[in-house]
């Protein structure tokens, strides 16, 4: 009986790996620049170099300033992260939103399927991007749903004619002609020579 080996497992690197990766390499930079970049920074804006307490309470200050400035920089990246949670959830609740809508038109109750209409209409007017979408899907209700009345190919005695005139009846109005002629249009009131 021959068994059959099984595969050797393959690594697939993950996402997490990277952005470990890349939390690591941005600590190292930041722990070396807050560290190394002071006392660069100090010895090249002071050439004949401060008296050693004034010196360390420079390199200090050049610190906290480094580090506010960081600080401040991951509080953007938080507020950033933030924002896009919210829109991403946005997004969902919108979509959660579409299909119970969407479900409620089948529903066998009237109300039901009235809640449904209303709710698709304020879908549409919360979400410009799906706007065309809702009115698209209520088109489509509306025809599938709506009773078709049939026009009677026999007319009624009541039923009115409508003629066709050959000009406009404000035309034979004068004072319309009067207004008409002055601004160039309207017809003549008299034959030219």
């Amino acid at each position: 009986m021959r068994v059959n080996p099984s595969p050797a497992p393959v690594h697939i690197p993950t996402p997490h790996a990277g952005w470990l990766v890349a939390a690591v390499t941005v600590a190292v930079i930041v722990i070396l620049g807050v560290v190394l970049l002071p006392k660069y920074l100090l010895a090249w804006d002071l050439d004949g170099g401060p008296a050693p307490t004034d010196r360390a309470k420079a390199v200090n200050d050049i610190r906290t300033t480094l580090l506010q400035g960081l600080g401040g920089a991951a509080l953007l990246i938080g507020a950033y992260f933030t924002w896009r949670q919210v829109q991403i959830a946005r997004e969902g609740q919108l979509t959660e939103r579409f299909t119970t809508a969407v479900g409620q038109l089948s529903n066998r109750s009237v109300d039901v399927r009235l809640g449904g209409i209303y709710a698709l209409e304020r879908i549409a007017i919360d979400s410009e991007r799906d706007r065309q979408t809702t009115y698209e899907v209520l088109c489509a209700y509306v025809r599938q749903h709506a009773p078709v009345q049939l026009p009677d190919p026999r007319p009624h005695p009541t039923t009115a004619v409508v003629v066709p005139m050959a000009w406009p009846p404000s035309a034979s109005l004068p004072g319309r002609q009067a207004s008409a002629r002055r601004f160039g249009s309207g017809p003549p009131t008299s034959k030219p020579p």
